[in-house]
This record gives structure tokens, sequence and C-alpha cells, in this order.
């Protein structure tokens, strides 16, 4: 809010002069106000039953843009831009076969432009939030910390885009919606409470009950190899791999898995075996006591793979 009012401050100090065309269609200033009104009075977007997502917002021009051309560009309140945008304008003007506005109206689209911008992105931020609720439901069995780390960034963006509205001159009382993705209204005094700080907070217990399901699963496979007296290297080496019967090591030959925590115990030779656009690739791990070493060769064919796991 300080930034809008210094640029309207700093335009409102200039003369307004007698008008002149002081820009013209392919000026910086003329290109910007075409895209952004056919953004604001053109596009499906801008509608009140419209919400935009994130990605969406983040390839909008932000308010400071136009604040910033409008600037640089030393258009005075009463100077003329001439823009292929300007019929968009109410208060559009022509001379000969061309529309011209004011800089006194550029000025009020920038700030028109900056109250949709902020409107837009503080319903999509805690739309955005609502929509995690089905995600915090889930269980924690085959939740990634990604998972819930998605969860806590739409929190955390629609902290900052409640705050930033409340800042911009939105009240409490005011009211976002989505009938687009269904989400009912709510005050912005009450989005926080609801939608944002639940997802953040979710974030925080989730990912903690996430890292200690993992350890106590990692224990449990440990705990497995263990209690046959594998240990060392050999012991980070299968617990990396998860317990025993998934299969994963091959025996010489590579025609059968090895799948119990003792026949790994007893391996002396043991294969991984690896499918991709590059051919068939055998890891092959050769092991002394509780250490190991490793090599690995890509074959074109399995014939080749085959004779490799030896």
């Amino acid at each position: 809010m300080n930034k809008i009012a210094a640029a309207v401050a700093v335009f409102g100090t200039l003369v307004a002069g007698a008008a002149t065309a002081s820009a013209s269609d392919d000026s910086p200033l003329a290109k910007l106000i075409t895209k952004l009104a056919y953004n604001l009075d053109g596009q499906h977007f801008a509608k009140p039953d419209w919400t935009s997502t994130v990605d969406d917002m983040n390839g909008f021009e932000p308010p400071a843009t136009c604040w910033d051309t409008l600037k640089a560009s030393g258009l005075k309140a009463g100077d003329k831009l001439f823009t292929e945008g300007a019929f968009r304008f109410k208060t559009a003007q022509k001379e000969g076969d061309k529309y011209f506005v004011l800089g006194q109206d550029v000025e009020a689209f920038c700030k028109r432009w900056e109250d949709f911008y902020v409107h837009e992105y503080v319903e999509t931020a805690v739309m955005a939030a609502w929509q995690q609720q089905d995600m915090m439901k889930r269980p924690i069995e085959g939740m990634y910390e990604a998972d819930a780390q998605r969860v806590g960034i739409s929190g955390r963006l629609c902290v900052e885009w409640v705050d930033k509205a409340l800042a911009h001159g939105f009240k409490p009382t005011d009211k976002v919606e989505s009938s687009r993705y269904s989400m009912p209204s709510v005050e912005l005094g009450k989005a926080k409470e609801l939608f944002c700080q639940p997802a953040v907070d979710f974030e925080t217990k989730r990912v903690a009950e996430i890292q200690n399901l993992a350890a106590a699963n990692l224990q449990a496979i440990i705990d497995v190899y263990k209690k046959v007296g594998i240990k060392g290297k050999r012991l980070e080496l299968f617990a990396s791999y998860g317990m025993p019967d998934r299969g994963s090591f091959y025996a010489p030959g590579c025609g059968a898995a090895v799948e119990t925590a003792a026949g790994l115990k007893k391996a002396k030779k043991l294969f991984i075996w690896l499918e991709g656009a590059g051919g068939y690739t055998v890891r092959k791990y050769t092991f002394k006591g509780d250490n190991y070493s490793v090599s690995e060769r890509t074959y074109s064919t399995q014939e080749g793979a085959y004779r490799g796991c030896r």
C-alpha cells in the first residue's frame, strides 16, 4: 500500500499542462496497458466466478510493473497515451482513427489492476489452502514428506496473502470464495484460522510423524538382519533394500531371488538386475565376511546379461 501511495503522490505532483502525444503505440507503457487491459476486461479470469491458480498468478504482471512503467514513461496527467488497448477504457477518446487515454486514466488503471491482482491472489491462496483438507485427512501410511511440505507451502502462501490483502485495504469482513472450485465464501479475518494456519501446522506435525515412522520401519528391517548375525557393510546394504522378501537380490545365474535373511548372510555373490533404454545392467556384489566389493556391466541382450551373472 505504501508503494502505491508513493507512486500516486509522485504522479499527482506533476503539472498537468497542455495535452501532448507523449507516448505512442509501440512504447513500453502502451504495450503494457494494452496487455493488462485485455487481461482485466477481455479475459475470463477477471470475472467474479473465476478463481485462478497459483501458477496463473505467477504468470500475471505484478502491480509494481504498471507503476514502474508509468513512472519511467514520464507521462503527465494530461498527456495522451495512444495504445491499442485504449478502446477498453470508459474514458477513452479518439483522435483521427486512433484511441487514446490520458495519463490520469493510466494512473487510475494501475490502481484498478493492483486491486484486482491483490484480490485474485488472496482468493487463489485461500482456495489453495482450503483444497488441502482432503490431503490432511489422509493416513500417514504411504504419505511422503514432500506431500506434507506441499500442504505447508499452501498454508504459508495463504497467510502471506491474507496479510497483504488486509494491509492493502481489504476489510476483515470482506469475503473470498470460489464457485469454480466449490469453496464456500469465507471472511478474510477468519481465513487464516480456518484454512491457512491448519495447513502450516499440519506440515510440521506430519513431517515429524513420517520421519518417526520411517525410523521405526528401518529399525524393524535392521532387526531382521541382525537376528541372523548380519552386521557391518553387509547390514547397511541389505537394510537399504528393505526386507529380504522384496526379491531385490539374485543368486548366481540370476534365475532365482534370494529372499531370506539367512540366505543373504551365507551368500558369497549376489546380483542386482536392472533394465533400461541402454540395455541390461548386472550389478555384482562379492562378499568377504561382512564387507563387499561391487562392480557392474551393461549388456545389449538378455543372453549376455545372464552370462554376466556369475
